[in-house]
């Protein structure tokens, strides 16, 4: 009985080292370049934009001020929405600045994934009336050095009446709406207006057996 105690419990490490050797382990971490303090801005004059925002009564300051690196998407959900670039250490989490969404904003880089792959997310927002934020994965598939469009992943939080910090963690499939996933881009979307601040994207990449 002795040996076959011993032989359970080896039967065990090994079943629970198959386990960990195919979840958790990755090869390190990356903090995405995002420009997720908002500090660095770019101004921008598009005509194209601003005739957009006024046929979807989407409320933008002039002249344009967006952070760098993101860009508006003005579909058809930005109807009646607001984008602010507030620069104003008072009212940001940390830093001189934050952004104030009604609308949908974006990443216009597409980061490169793999399946196994995690992504840790922190960031701060307010709302006094405790409105629903969404941060989303877009998800690329690429076909001869060409990304397109394939679906997406995505997590919910909602704001508290001053600043809190929000977290969650997105593991990257293998495949999204049966198609290979290859590429992200961040994004957030938010129907009812929040303030947001001090974005931080991890990429921990999965080791490669």
């Amino acid at each position: 009985m002795k040996r076959l105690r011993n032989m359970k419990g080896f039967v065990f490490f090994v079943v629970l080292g198959l386990v960990l050797s195919v979840f958790g382990k990755f090869a390190g971490a990356e903090e995405l370049d995002i420009n997720g303090d908002f500090e660095e801005i770019a101004t921008y004059v598009s005509k194209a934009i601003i005739e957009r925002a006024e046929s979807l009564n989407f409320k933008l300051e002039s002249p344009l001020i967006l952070p760098a690196k993101w860009t508006l998407n003005l579909t058809a959900t930005a109807k009646d929405g607001e984008f602010r670039f507030i620069q104003d250490k008072s009212q940001s989490k940390s830093g001189n600045n934050c952004i104030y969404l009604k609308g949908h904003i974006m990443t216009p880089t597409i980061f490169e994934v793999s399946a196994g792959d995690e992504v840790e997310v922190t960031f701060f927002a307010k709302n006094p009336e405790k409105s629903e934020i969404f941060f989303y994965l877009y998800g690329y598939g690429k076909t001869e050095g060409k990304y397109a469009s394939i679906g997406s992943l995505f997590f919910k939080t909602t704001t508290e009446s001053e600043w809190s910090e929000k977290t969650g963690k997105l593991s990257i499939p293998e495949k999204v709406n049966n198609k290979e996933l290859n590429g992200i881009r961040i994004a957030f979307t938010n129907k009812d207006g929040a303030f947001i601040d001090n974005l931080k994207v991890n990429l921990k990449k999965a080791t490669k057996e």
